[in-house]
């Protein structure tokens, strides 16, 4: 055991071992006066397979629970010998430590076994330049490998709660280099069911259980226009014109004004489309596997949507409805809507139109994804009301129509539908648009199964 004294905190570690690997060498620091880190250095030897390194923290003799996203660094899959890093944050403390007071801390490493979660792929990153693909498993996420992650949903926004029981959001990603023009980062999504408004019907008691029986991967952000420059598809003329709203136009802000029919699935109506921007796509990481890429259906989308909720409203986990959908300070931080600065009144009967916001400005669900409400409205592969339990329902998916979800930049804050069009005044709604037209409200959300595709249509 080993101990150095501070002015903020006296610190001790401690080590034992339950693996062939070993902890030896042991030298903590706290980062004061620059910040009130604590660093762990340690060196492991003796190892033999992927290792992970137990954290705790005692005060005294009492064990403390804190959150494991409290401990950085070199934690978990560590292959070979040599000397680490763990990083100790006492802000996830709940009684702060004072001056003077003891702190000890443990590690203990131990084998990670090859079906350990910390090895379960959580992110994919699709690299657009590269034409690679990055796996982000859970354990380098919790080794800070990636920027910051969030393991506590309340700590999103005050009172936000999920029933959620393993929450992992990858907060960082809005910094992560390329995320948003030269990247496409998928999250994960298990299988799994959520409640829809009987008849869409959202209010009232009577819900429909809905369920997802694979798990899925979905677009972190909506699709940009700088990534969808990448792969974008015109087949004899531009069916892409960002420039139609000329604030909407940006790199980093949400594709919109496609035709879906003509450029994602270049008038192919295929699931796996043999042609078109979703083929193109493909084609760019054929080296990396097969990416049946695609928009989602409807119910993909309420899974992602959901991340666990069954309130009325939204997905931040608060009861109520609220009194105002143009305007009102829950929804003004999930998403950009007319109400919140999309259309601004400018209180002499004009109004100043600012469009849509660069993706990930607003707060996350439980699951890490932004936007999901708000922005742009998001295409699914098929529209249609559920009137009763269903497992991987395929609604309305012929025809010249699509679903839309998830309300706009030029739209108050309802759901299910986007609805209001390009006023905030406006009450019309509609679930499902022509595919042969383009909407300067209307962008998409990527997504894709490992495997084979259980809403493929019956050929």
């Amino acid at each position: 055991m080993k101990s150095l004294m501070f002015s903020a905190v006296v610190v001790f570690a401690s080590i034992s071992s339950f693996a062939d690997a070993t902890i030896d060498r042991i030298l903590v620091r706290q980062q004061w006066p620059w910040n009130e880190m604590v660093a762990i250095d340690f060196v492991l030897t003796n190892v033999t397979s992927a290792t992970q390194i137990g954290c705790a923290v005692y005060r005294g003799e009492t064990a403390v629970s804190v959150s494991e996203v409290a401990f950085s660094g070199d934690i978990y899959g560590l292959s070979e010998d040599g000397t680490y890093r763990i990083m100790f944050d006492p802000s996830y403390l709940a009684d702060r430590p004072t001056k003077g007071e003891t702190l000890r801390f443990e590690l203990t490493p131990s084998t990670m076994s090859d079906d350990s979660p910390y090895l379960e792929v959580l992110y994919k990153i699709f690299d657009l330049e590269d034409k690679t693909v990055t796996d982000v498993t859970r354990g380098e996420l919790l080794n800070g490998k990636y920027g910051s992650v969030e393991t506590d949903y309340s700590k999103v926004g005050e009172g936000y709660s999920t029933p959620l029981s393993d929450v992992l959001v990858w907060t960082g990603v809005t910094n992560y280099p390329g995320a948003k023009t030269t990247k496409i980062v998928m999250r994960k999504i298990p299988a799994g069911s959520f409640k829809y408004g009987k008849f869409n019907n959202w209010v009232q008691p009577s819900k429909v259980s809905i369920t997802v029986s694979k798990p899925f991967y979905i677009g972190v952000f909506e699709l940009t226009q700088k990534q969808y420059s990448y792969f974008k598809y015109n087949s004899g003329s531009d069916y892409y014109a960002p420039d139609e709203v000329i604030c909407n136009a940006g790199d980093e802000k949400p594709v919109q004004n496609l035709k879906i029919m003509q450029t994602i699935y270049g008038n192919s109506r295929e699931w796996d489309a043999s042609s078109g921007a979703l083929n193109n796509l493909k084609t760019m990481f054929e080296e990396s596997g097969t990416y049946n890429f695609d928009v989602p259906t409807k119910a993909m989308w309420f899974r992602a949507l959901r991340a666990g909720t069954d309130t009325a409203y939204y997905y931040d986990g608060l009861s109520g409805t609220p009194d105002d959908f143009n305007y009102n300070d829950r929804m003004a931080v999930l998403g950009r809507f007319a109400g919140n600065g999309g259309i601004v009144d400018n209180g002499d009967g004009t109004t100043t139109t600012n469009g849509v916001a660069v993706v990930g400005s607003y707060r996350p669900n439980a699951f890490g994804l932004y936007d999901m409400i708000g922005n742009v409205s998001e295409a699914t592969r098929d529209y249609g009301q559920y009137s009763s339990d269903a497992t991987d329902p395929l609604r309305n998916s012929s025809g010249n129509a699509f679903g839309v979800f998830g309300c706009s930049w030029c739209s108050a804050a309802k759901l299910p539908y986007s609805g209001n069009y390009g006023t905030p005044s406006s009450t019309s709604e509609s679930e499902n648009l022509n595919l042969n037209l383009s909407y300067a409200f209307v962008g998409l959300r990527l997504s894709f199964f490992e495997g084979e595709n259980p809403f493929k249509p019956t050929e």
